[in-house]
């Protein structure tokens, strides 16, 4: 399905703009204006030092080097005051991707979160959706940790590479994994060309269950796109009953398990007297949730959140 871009950027959990050569917006989406403190229309065809002059002051420099260089700049920062909270200094936390047509950077498309004063990035990593950025090349240049999840992998084996090189790694059920790259391909192209897109689409399967998901696929005009997983009800609720059905020995051994442990040093580490109980947990566990190999127990220990992407 083919929807505006303005359309997805209503409902997008970050923020997110379109700047031209001249650092003027094109494109904002609602939870940028939101943090910025301005109606979204308001900012449209404005100068960033216009609309944000105490921002513009630390991050035009690095805006204007990504339109020189054609580099993309990423996890950047600054902190400034806002016309949303006038007085008060936010610190937020941004990255920027040069828009290319023709070999020539004609803009930069922008992601911008607001950290704590712990310095944790909560608006991306805290969401429960999973959000990624492929540059032009289709190669991953930034993944949340619940993007990593979705597909059991580690943000390792997701930046820097395509779907297709993600997709390889993803042992079990691969025949169904190729048919839903298929399907993102077909959209990805679309979308290269400057069309947003939105779709539904089959996760890698959790304990042997599949369940399908909405997707967007949102365009850096000629550029890269920025890529939203939906979270689906269904799987929060499996993903909790997995984890209940769980043991404290079972999950203990599925960490050291996917950590590349031998059963007899698990066995030492927890001390049990010997394998077998080792043995009698993992049987139990690879069973029921049809885990077969090394590399499934990995995926899965990450899907459920045993262990960090």
């Amino acid at each position: 399905m083919t929807i505006p871009l303005e359309q997805i950027y209503k409902g997008c959990p970050i923020g997110l703009c379109v700047l031209d050569r001249e650092l003027r917006y094109e494109h904002i989406s609602d939870r940028l204006a939101e943090m910025n403190g301005l109606p979204a229309k308001d900012h449209i065809g404005k100068y960033i030092g216009d609309i944000l002059p105490d921002v513009a002051a630390g991050v035009v420099p690095q805006l204007e080097q990504v339109l020189r260089t054609g580099r993309p700049i990423e996890g950047g920062a600054v902190t400034a005051e806002t016309p949303a909270n006038p007085g008060i200094r936010r610190t937020f936390r941004h990255s920027y991707y040069p828009i290319f047509k023709d070999d020539e950077v004609v803009g930069v498309n922008c992601a911008v979160t607001e950290i704590t004063r712990r310095g944790v990035r909560t608006d991306i990593d805290g969401s429960p959706s999973g959000i990624a950025f492929y540059d032009r090349e289709k190669r991953c240049q930034f993944a949340n940790n619940s993007y990593a999840r979705m597909l059991g992998l580690t943000i390792s084996q997701i930046k820097g590479h395509t779907l297709e090189e993600m997709i390889d790694l993803i042992e079990n059920g691969q025949k169904l994994h190729h048919k839903s790259l298929a399907v993102a391909n077909e959209n990805i192209e679309k979308v290269l060309n400057g069309t947003a897109m939105t779709f539904r689409n089959t996760l890698p399967a959790v304990g042997g269950i599949r369940l399908g998901t909405k997707i967007s696929y949102v365009p850096g005009h000629a550029g890269g796109y920025h890529v939203f997983i939906e979270d689906p009800r269904e799987r929060q609720e499996m993903l909790r009953e997995i984890r209940a059905g769980l043991t404290t020995p079972q999950e203990e051994i599925l960490v050291m398990l996917a950590g590349g442990y031998p059963m007899k040093t698990i066995a030492s580490l927890l001390d049990y007297k010997n394998i077998s109980t080792v043995a009698y947990h993992k049987k139990r566990v690879m069973s029921r949730y049809e885990l077969k190999t090394k590399k499934d127990i990995v995926q899965f220990a990450i899907q459920i959140g045993l262990l960090e992407p």
